[in-house]
């Protein structure tokens, strides 16, 4: 389990990274990126859950 936490740690780490990134991007980039996203949540709001979610599995 240790394993798990830490590879998703590592994954938050870089979501953060790709988070930041999209800042540089111009507005048309984002738009498009936007069009595509598959999910119903933000990316912002996607690595919220998971952080609360290891915060959470961390705690057991």
């Amino acid at each position: 389990m240790e394993k798990f936490i830490n590879k998703a740690e590592m994954m938050l780490s870089v979501m953060s990274q790709v988070s930041e990134e999209w800042e540089n991007l111009s507005d048309e980039q984002q738009d498009f990126l936007a069009e595509q996203y598959p999910l119903d949540k933000s990316f912002d709001e996607v690595v919220s859950d998971l952080k609360i979610w290891l915060s959470n599995i961390k705690e057991q």
